[in-house]
Parts: structure tokens; sequence; C-alpha cells
């Protein structure tokens, strides 16, 4: 069942080292299938790390969830105030962020890491919203 809903517009780093905030830009009306309408957000993409995929100022619809599978693009929380959008591989030893685009090295973290910093996974991608004329 599709549902209607609005989703909260915020701003998302494709890059490293950028302060996460909790700010509200915007509402976009956006469908879902299911029944969890609480638990997606939409958040503006600034950078370039994830070029072509995800384009500066194009806007990502993110399901709240903490799992993941690997290769899926995540919302990941770094050591509570910096927000990323990258590739997640896990692994037994720790997760890696991956770019999109190649002139960002990969940024890994050990299990040690995801505990201590802390390093968290706040959502998936599962749609973009491609927008070709920048604010």
């Amino acid at each position: 069942m599709k549902q209607h809903l609005s989703l909260f517009f915020g701003t998302v780093k494709a890059g490293y080292d950028y302060l996460a905030q909790e700010n509200i830009i915007d509402y976009i009306p956006f469908k879902v299938n299911g029944t969890d309408k609480e638990n997606y957000y939409a958040l503006n993409v600034t950078g370039d790390s994830m070029t072509p995929l995800f384009d500066d100022g194009d806007t990502v619809i993110v399901h709240k969830q903490e799992d993941f599978k690997n290769g899926e693009n995540c919302v990941v929380l770094i050591n509570g105030d910096e927000a990323t959008v990258k590739k997640v591989y896990k692994g037994d030893t720790g997760i890696e962020l991956k770019a999109v685009n190649p002139y960002y090295p990969v940024r890994a973290f050990t299990n040690e890491e995801i505990l201590k910093l802390p390093v968290k996974v706040i959502g998936v991608v599962e749609k973009s919203i491609r927008n070709f004329k920048k604010k």
C-alpha cells in the first residue's frame, strides 16, 4: 500500500568533515510503500564524493535503519556530529565507507573505533531525485 507523506528535508555531505545538524529546510511530498512512513526522511546531498551516483544538490530519500547489506548507500554518522553518505561494507574487523568518485579514499573503521567514536549507520538510501537546477 502506497502512502503519501511529507518528508523533512535536511543536508548530508558526500565527502567528509561535514557537521551534522538536524535542520529542517523544507518539506517535500513523496509516496512510500509500506506502513512505516515515519521512518523516512529526505536529505540534500552536498559535495561530489558520490558523483555520478549522487550529484551535489540531489535529494536522497532515506529509510531510517541501522542494518544494511554490503554495498548499500547509507547515511553514516561519525563521532556524533559528522554525517556522510557512502557505500558501506561490513566485515569481521569493522566497516569501510567507499565513495563512488575515485578521488576520495576509502575510510575504514575497526570494530573498536565503531564503538569508541562512535560510527553508526542511521539510514539506507532508497531513492534519489536528480536536481538539475541547483539552488
